[in-house]
């Protein structure tokens, strides 16, 4: 019985080896992944270009963002204020500024930063004091 398990356990031990050393290495595909469907590429998301430092009012917007439609953007900025593309800290540096009039729909109020997205289809964070609801018409 022992002589048998010696012989199971050494027998794995060559077979684990075996195909350690040269299983990475055969020019022919196992089997298993010759019937596997071939892996293909999942193409990239199309990343945010990096906002330039310029302070114009407008946050950097990936391309394929599209824009809210005008009747959902709810509040408006009261004042030009810093935005940031995550909630900020003590260190947290501004991408840019939203200007005076700029038309938002608050996602996530919050205090003192509120989440928004902004009539070009950014989302960005912006302080909660320089937000205000727009006035309905008369």
């Amino acid at each position: 019985m022992i002589i048998s398990r010696t012989l199971a356990l050494a027998s794995a031990a060559t077979l684990a080896t075996a195909l350690l050393i040269t299983g990475c290495q055969s020019g022919t595909p196992s089997a298993a992944a010759s019937s596997a469907a071939p892996a293909t590429a999942t193409p990239a998301a199309t990343p945010t270009l990096p906002p330039e430092r310029s302070n114009q009012g407008t946050p950097p917007v990936p391309a394929a963002a599209p824009k809210p439609p005008t009747a959902s953007l709810t509040h408006m900025m009261t004042k030009d204020e810093p935005y940031f593309d995550s909630q900020p800290g003590t260190d947290a540096k501004s991408l840019g500024s939203l200007s005076k009039g700029t038309k938002l729909l608050l996602l996530v109020p919050g205090m003192p930063y509120s989440k928004v997205l902004t009539e070009d289809g950014a989302t960005v964070y912006v302080m909660t004091e320089g937000i205000d609801p727009i006035p309905a018409k008369k």
